[in-house]
């Protein structure tokens, strides 16, 4: 079955990150989070003419939702 070998590759291409991964507990998913918010705001910018106004809206939207996380992430 193809599927069987194609799966057995993807794991065996992969394996020293998942064993990193339960070794350490050290992921990148914060690094993926920052860079998914600043690709939307690019595309829902539709072209910044100025790099400072993009700059500036790539922090705001990056520090509020570190903001909301921390917030949530407190006892109520």
């Amino acid at each position: 079955m193809p599927e069987v070998h194609t799966l057995a590759e993807l794991i065996e291409q992969w394996w020293p990150a998942v064993l990193t991964f339960l070794e350490t507990g050290v992921t990148n998913a914060a690094t993926e989070g920052t860079n998914r918010l600043i690709k939307q705001v690019k595309r829902q910018a539709c072209g910044f003419r100025n790099r400072t106004n993009y700059r500036n809206r790539v922090r705001f939207h990056c520090t509020r939702s570190r903001e909301r996380a921390r917030k949530g992430s407190l006892p109520a």
